[in-house]
């Protein structure tokens, strides 16, 4: 198992993103196990929210997701908890 990596960034109230492009082979492990977790967070759950997928300008794909209502983002915060990070900014 990989060790547990805060690779979802709060970025908002309702926002979170984070990298889908791995530049090291730590960095794919990780991305394997987070990724399925939040694809699976969303299976079968009526949630209003909006997933895309956007380019850096070193054309790294970042995975972004806003959700409609504060709610929805919260029990998102709170199921992947493990792994999201607010970078030290208070949202709370």
């Amino acid at each position: 198992m990989v060790e547990v990596k805060q690779i979802i960034i709060r970025t908002d109230y309702r926002e979170f993103e984070y990298c889908i492009s791995p530049k090291t082979d730590e960095e794919d492990l990780v991305l394997k196990e987070v990724h399925p977790k939040v694809e699976r967070y969303f299976v079968n759950k009526n949630i209003n929210c909006a997933h895309r997928t956007e380019y850096d300008r070193s054309m790294r794909r970042y995975y972004m997701i806003r959700f409609e209502d504060v709610d929805d983002a919260n029990m998102f915060r709170l199921a992947l908890a493990e792994h999201i990070t607010h970078l030290g900014r208070n949202f709370d």
